[in-house]
């Protein structure tokens, strides 16, 4: 049988996961006042090439999410360090990514790469728990 004990450093994969809504708000009022300075009604999606930007920037992050909260639940299951600190690495590359896809196409690639690294890193860190838990 399984136990998991909570130790204190599980307190910063809960403010990493808090921290990632806080992207998310961030990213939706980014959209929020291009629409409104671009005048884009609700519910349209489409509109100039800088809504569309951010809006992708916002919606390619929503998508993540669903990954990133398994990954960073399951690696924190093996070390919440590891966790934490490649979780608060997506965050930041995801805002990367974000800034440089309002400047063009092009300038995501950067944060999607280095956001592709985090969440490798908690990738392996979920696969060395499972091996784990096969080797109990």
């Amino acid at each position: 049988m399984l136990t998991i004990s909570l130790t204190a450093d599980f307190a910063y994969v809960f403010i990493v996961a808090i921290a990632s809504i806080f992207l998310l708000l961030g990213l939706g009022a980014k959209v929020g006042s291009l629409r409104k300075r671009l005048k884009v009604p609700y519910p349209k999606v489409n509109g100039p090439d800088e809504f569309e930007r951010a809006m992708r920037a916002h919606y390619n992050t929503l998508e993540s999410m669903p990954m990133f909260y398994v990954l960073l639940v399951t690696c924190s299951l093996y070390s919440p360090i590891l966790a934490s600190v490649s979780g608060a690495a997506w965050i930041v590359t995801r805002v990367i990514y974000a800034i440089g896809y309002y400047e063009s196409v092009e300038k995501r690639v950067p944060g999607a790469i280095l956001s592709h690294v985090a969440e490798l890193s908690m990738l392996v860190g979920s696969g060395l728990f499972i091996k784990n838990l096969f080797q109990q």
